[in-house]
């Protein structure tokens, strides 16, 4: 019988502002060169801004993929905080983060 090592197999969860996603992404492509499995969680709503690089990672032979989680409404969470924007008025934005 032989024995496998198993693949290492990594999660990253970024925080939800794209000053946050974007180190974390490239972080990721790190351990991935170096043949470690990559699984980036997100939310619906942040899944666009990552989903192109990470199409481009497996294209290059990084295995990553992306896992969606929603951040449901009914848990208390104030609706529209699972991305965090300049847009947002400074009293959303405290209403999110007080969550975190």
């Amino acid at each position: 019988m032989g024995s496998e090592i198993p693949q290492l197999h990594i999660f990253f969860f970024p925080f939800m502002a794209h000053g946050h996603m974007i180190p974390l992404v490239d972080m990721s492509k790190l351990f991935g060169t170096r043949g470690v499995k990559i699984s980036i969680i997100s939310t619906p709503a942040n899944a666009p801004l990552l989903s192109s690089t990470i199409q481009r990672s497996n294209d290059l032979g990084i295995e990553m993929d992306l896992k969606i989680i929603n951040f449901p409404v009914e848990a208390g969470l104030p609706e529209g905080c699972e991305i965090l924007t300049p847009s947002l008025t400074e009293e959303k934005r405290r209403a999110c983060l007080s969550y975190f």
